[in-house]
C-alpha cells in the first residue's frame, strides 16, 4: 500500500472539512454564497412565503380545494340530480328549438309557435322536475377536487353537469318564450326569476368554475328579461319587482368574483406544493428526476410571488369594478413585464431559477380578464334595471323622461352606474324612443353600435353594450 504524503494528508482532511461546509452552502445558504446561482435557493423566500401563508390562514381562507368545497348535501335535498333527470329526459334540443333562443326578437312565425308549444308540453315532465328542483333552494354539483381531476375538468374537458344545467335553464328560458306568445307577460317574469333561482342555488359550491356557470345562468336570465320588457306589457307592481329583485344581484357580483379568485388561488398553492404533478401529469412535460429535484427545491420564489399577485388581485374584488378592471390591467402589464425580463435572462449567467416565476406565468393570465368579464354582466344588469325604472315612469307620466337623473329623482335612488366608467349610462331619447348602452372595455362612446357578428366571428372595434334596440 503507497504511504500518503504530508501534503497528501493534509489535503484529504481538508476536504473532509470544507467539502461538505461548501456543499451546504450551495443548497440551503442564501444565493450570494453560491457560485452557481442558476442552482441557489432563496432562505428569505421561504420565509417570506411562510409570512403569506399564514396570513391567509389567519383570515380564514381556504389554502386548497378541499378546503374551499362546501360541506356534501344528502341527495334527497339536492337539486343537481333533479337537473339531471331532467336534463336526460329531454336530451339534446331540436334545431328548430334551439334556434328560438338565439339574440333576436320573440316574435315567432306559425310554424315556430306550434313547434314551440308542441315542445313545451311533450315535455311537461321534465318541467316538473325543474320546478321540484328549484324548491330545494341548494345545488351541489359533483366535483372532484383532487388537483389532477380538477385540472383536466376545469381546463380540458365539458362536464357532464354543464349540460344538466344548461339544458334546464335553456328550457326555463324557451318556457318564458312561451308565455310571451301567450301574452302572459307578468308569468313570464315568474320564469324569468325561476332562472335566476337556478342559480342562486349554486351559492353554496364557491369553486370557480362553477361561479363561472352562475355567471352564465344569470345571463340566461337577462335576455330573458331583456325580451319581456321589448315585448310584454308589465304592470308597476310588477317592474318595481324587477327592479328590486337584480338589486340583489349586484352584491352577487362581488361574492362570485372573490369566489372565483379563492378558487383560482387554491389551485395555483396545490401547483406549486405539487409541482411534479402539476408540471408533468398537467403539462406532460417530462422532465429528469434531477431537473424535477432543481424545480421542487427552488418553487419557493415562485410561490410567493404568485401568492403577492393573487393577494392584489382578491383585494380588487372589493373596489367598484371600473377601478378594479384598471388595477387589474397595470397587474397584469406587471407580470408580462416580469415575464419578458425573465425570459431574456434565461440563458445568461445571472440567471435564478429561483427568481423564474414560470408556474405563476402558467396560471396567472388566467385571471386577469375576470373583472371585464363581470362588468359586462354588470351593465346588462344594470341596463334592465333602468329599462324597467323608464317603463315604469312613462306609465306615470306618460312619457320617457328627457334624461335618466329625472328617474333618479323619481324612480330608481341609487341611479347605476357603468361599470366601466363609474359615470351615467349612456341615455338618448327622440320622441317615444330612447337608446340605452355602455360604452364597454375600450371606454369609448360608439354611437350605441355594439361588437358585431360577422362570419362566425366577433369583430372588435366598436364595443358598446346596448340593451335591446330603438324602444318603443
Amino acid at each position: 500500500m503507497k504511504k500518503l504524503s504530508k501534503f497528501e494528508i493534509i489535503a484529504g482532511i481538508v476536504g473532509l472539512v470544507v467539502f461538505p461546509i461548501v456543499g451546504y452552502l450551495l443548497i440551503y445558504s442564501p444565493e450570494k454564497y453560491s457560485p452557481f446561482p442558476i442552482i441557489a435557493p432563496s432562505r428569505t423566500a421561504g420565509m417570506e412565503l411562510k409570512k403569506e401563508i399564514s396570513y391567509i390562514k389567519a383570515r380564514g381562507d381556504p389554502l386548497n380545494l378541499k378546503d374551499l368545497a362546501s360541506p356534501p348535501i344528502p341527495k334527497e335535498e339536492n337539486a343537481a340530480f333533479l337537473y339531471q333527470k331532467a336534463s336526460d329526459k329531454v336530451g339534446k334540443l331540436p334545431g328548430e328549438i334551439e334556434e328560438l333562443l338565439s339574440e333576436r326578437p320573440s316574435n315567432l312565425t306559425l310554424k315556430e309557435k306550434i313547434a314551440l308549444d308542441s315542445f313545451i308540453k311533450e315535455n311537461e315532465e321534465s318541467f316538473f322536475l325543474i320546478e321540484k328542483a328549484i324548491t330545494y333552494n341548494r345545488c351541489q354539483l359533483p366535483v372532484n377536487y383532487e388537483m389532477s381531476s380538477y385540472f383536466k375538468l376545469s381546463y380540458f374537458s365539458d362536464p357532464p353537469y354543464v349540460e344538466w344545467l344548461r339544458t334546464s335553464v335553456r328550457l326555463l328560458a324557451l318556457k318564458v318564450l312561451w308565455e310571451l306568445e301567450k301574452h302572459n307577460a307578468e308569468e313570464a317574469v315568474n320564469i324569468a326569476f325561476q332562472i335566476k333561482k337556478v342559480g342562486d342555488s349554486l351559492s353554496n359550491q364557491p369553486v370557480f368554475i362553477v361561479q363561472f356557470i352562475r355567471l352564465s345562468i344569470y345571463s340566461v336570465m337577462l335576455s330573458s328579461l331583456e325580451k319581456i320588457l321589448l315585448e310584454g306589457d308589465l304592470s308597476p307592481v310588477t317592474l318595481k319587482r324587477l327592479i328590486d329583485v337584480l338589486a340583489s344581484c349586484q352584491q352577487d357580483i362581488k361574492e362570485m368574483l372573490k369566489l372565483i379568485i379563492l378558487g383560482k388561488r387554491c389551485i395555483f398553492i396545490e401547483a406549486v406544493q405539487n409541482p411534479r404533478n402539476f408540471l408533468i401529469e398537467e403539462r406532460g412535460l417530462k422532465m429528469g428526476k434531477m431537473s424535477y429535484f432543481i424545480y421542487s427545491r427552488f418553487i419557493k420564489g415562485d410561490a410567493l410571488y404568485g401568492l403577492r399577485i393573487y393577494k392584489k388581485m382578491i383585494s380588487l374584488t372589493e373596489l367598484p369594478l371600473y377601478e378594479a378592471i384598471k388595477e387589474s390591467e397595470k397587474l397584469e402589464e406587471e407580470v408580462r413585464n416580469d415575464y419578458r425580463k425573465e425570459i431574456n435572462k434565461l440563458f445568461s449567467k445571472s440567471a435564478k431559477i429561483s427568481e423564474w416565476h414560470f408556474i405563476s406565468h402558467m396560471l396567472l393570465p388566467d385571471i386577469f380578464g375576470t373583472f371585464k368579464i363581470f362588468a359586462e354582466y354588470e351593465a346588462k344588469l344594470q341596463e334592465v334595471r333602468i329599462v324597467a325604472a323608464l317603463k315604469l315612469y312613462r306609465i306615470k307620466y306618460g312619457v320617457y323622461p328627457d334624461t335618466l337623473d329625472d328617474i333618479l329623482l323619481k324612480i330608481l335612488s341609487p341611479l347605476p352606474k357603468d361599470p366601466f366608467t363609474g359615470k351615467n349610462f349612456i341615455y338618448k331619447k327622440e320622441g317615444d324612443r330612447f337608446l340605452l348602452y355602455s360604452v364597454g372595455a375600450n371606454l369609448k362612446d360608439d354611437g350605441g353600435e355594439p361588437e358585431i357578428f360577422v362570419n362566425g366571428v366577433w369583430k372588435r372595434g366598436k364595443d358598446d353594450i346596448v340593451w335591446g334596440k330603438w324602444d318603443n
